[in-house]
């Protein structure tokens, strides 16, 4: 979420054509989710972009969904379950 690439996904107008450069350089990797309560296969970051929102998920080795939700067009990050680690040095 803090790398430059992803941000500057989450500022673009467009964040899909990003989203799917990510999707074409890993492929089975990076998914993209029918919904943004979507879950994640194990292994993989999915996404779901929304009007005013992106979300980002991923399963853990336990199947616990941790998820991510950005704001579009802004760095705010409203919504997070990620606890110690999303926390910024």
């Amino acid at each position: 979420m803090r790398a430059g690439r992803v941000q500057r996904i989450r500022l673009s107008a467009n964040p899909r054509a990003g989203l799917e450069r990510f999707m074409r350089r890993y492929p089975g990797r990076v998914v993209e989710l029918a919904s943004p309560r979507g879950k994640a296969p194990r292994d993989t970051i999915g996404f779901w972009i929304g009007e005013r929102r992106l979300v980002f998920t991923v399963t853990s080795s336990t199947k616990r969904r941790f998820f991510v939700v950005a704001t579009r067009g802004s760095l705010k990050l409203p919504i997070k379950n990620l606890g110690d680690l999303a926390f910024v040095f």
